[in-house]
């Protein structure tokens, strides 16, 4: 999956998620998206990350958005048995959830609340193929993510098919 797809898929689902949020976070229109692929982890940490702006970033937020983007990612790889940055969040640290770990890449999103930022990432690794719905829900319920809940309800290409 290169760059292009992963832009394609963050672009859909930033889109899809906006008209979730909550009405005071509604000013957001933009963030950044990053992903970084496992096959080139090995057993340590995440070197070389690939991102993008998605949506109307502000100029004076881009880097802060770029940075926590880069961070939950870098995090995730440190902790190999996590599935999401969640599971290490420490916000008094500026270290939020947003992070998704599926097959085959790391995902990571910043610019929303962190329920928006993960509910993204979340649908990017299902819309890749990377995640399998009923995997990506199990994230969200860890995280008590009702955006990505919502997401689900709306978009039948997130949700588990019927045996």
């Amino acid at each position: 999956m290169g760059e292009h797809s992963h832009r394609a898929a963050a672009e859909k689902w930033f889109n899809r998620v906006l008209p979730l949020l909550p009405t005071e976070e509604v000013e957001r229109t933009g963030g950044y998206f990053s992903f970084y692929s496992l096959t080139d982890i090995g057993d340590g940490p995440v070197y070389s990350i690939t991102g993008f702006r998605v949506g109307t970033v502000p100029t004076e937020k881009e880097d802060r958005y770029r940075t926590f983007s880069a961070e939950k990612l870098l995090r995730l790889s440190m902790y190999p048995r996590h599935k999401s940055s969640f599971e290490s969040q420490d916000p008094a640290n500026n270290q939020w959830p947003g992070a998704v770990r599926g097959k085959e890449y790391l995902r990571s999103f910043s610019g929303l609340p962190w329920k928006g930022d993960e509910a993204i990432s979340l649908a990017c690794a299902v819309d890749g193929g990377d995640l399998t719905s009923i995997e990506a829900l199990d994230i969200a319920t860890t995280s008590g993510n009702e955006i990505y809940r919502s997401l689900c309800d709306q978009y039948e290409e997130l949700r588990a098919p019927l045996p």
